[in-house]
């Protein structure tokens, strides 16, 4: 039997959330705050989280994000964070899985990551 292999590149459109990912490239964050309930999201997600609305505003956060649990595998690390100022958590591939800290900020991620990349901060074990 031949194999062969074929290869396709899409390129989806951002749309709405075209200023997000322009922050991510730039390494900042960008969130959404609602209108209704002012809820602040980060990542965005098109409606609240908490209410539904899709009154939803664009509202720059510091990028420092606290470790709520964290998971190592033998090739990468990955945590679960809150961003200072979100109300949401995400999950986050950890760019220095040799330190070990309940604190990071959020950095470009690489191009072979997908998804957002934080850089653990401190030495700090403590639990959130």
């Amino acid at each position: 039997m031949t194999q062969h292999r074929l290869t396709l590149d899409l390129c989806m459109p951002k749309g709405r959330l075209t200023p997000y990912f322009e922050a991510l490239a730039q390494g900042k964050a960008l969130a959404e705050c609602c209108g209704s309930c002012d809820r602040v999201q980060f990542p965005p997600g098109g409606i609240c989280g908490h209410c539904g609305a899709a009154d939803l505003t664009w509202t720059a956060l510091s990028g420092t994000a606290a470790v709520i649990h964290r998971t190592d595998t033998p090739d990468q690390a990955f945590a679960l964070v809150r961003f200072e100022g979100a109300k949401n958590s995400a999950v986050v591939a950890v760019a220095n899985p040799d330190v070990q800290s309940n604190r990071g900020r959020l950095v470009i991620s690489s191009a072979s990551a997908q998804g957002l990349t934080i850089e653990l901060q401190g030495k700090g074990n403590e639990h959130v």
